[in-house]
């Protein structure tokens, strides 16, 4: 079958095996799709994901100081 991606709102069980993780900095991304939409994950340290969260919060603040 095709890989699910489980929200919060997931089932408490299941038996899926856990094959890969969405890095915090991609959610956003992730909770736009629609059914159906193809999406591609990249390989990733776990410092790369924290450096681009970090990155990501810094364009947020920026964001925010801006308005």
């Amino acid at each position: 079958g095709d890989p699910i991606i489980s929200f919060v709102e997931h089932q408490t069980t299941g038996g899926y095996p856990k094959i890969a993780n969405v890095i915090m900095a991609d959610l956003y991304k992730v909770g736009q799709l629609k059914p159906g939409d193809k999406i591609k994950f990249d390989l990733v340290t776990i410092e790369e994901a924290e450096e681009l969260r970090f990155e990501q919060l810094a364009f947020i603040n920026n964001l925010e100081k801006n308005d």
